[in-house]
């Protein structure tokens, strides 16, 4: 599956609000998610390091993930595809 990353270096407040995001699509939405990204899902919240968020539907969605440090998150999602789409 396919990780499309945004990053936000500078901004403080969408931080707290992703990862409730990304805690809430987790934990409600969690049959949706391939089985291979709960753990990876899972980490990302515990160490603050990216947040998840499950997009699209009819089996054609992707993970959307968020991150402060993109180079830190690439680090540790380094066995997935990831696609840069924003920057800010």
């Amino acid at each position: 599956m396919h990780v499309l990353m945004i990053f936000y270096k500078r901004i403080q407040s969408p931080c707290l609000k992703c990862k409730n995001l990304s805690k809430v699509v987790l934990k409600h939405f969690k049959p949706m998610i391939p089985n291979s990204f709960h753990q990876l899902w899972q980490e990302g919240i515990e160490t603050n390091d990216y947040y998840l968020k499950l997009c699209g539907s009819g089996g054609g969605g992707y993970i959307l993930g968020f991150a402060q440090d993109f180079e830190k998150a690439k680090k540790t999602l380094k066995n997935h595809k990831l696609e840069l789409v924003y920057r800010f």
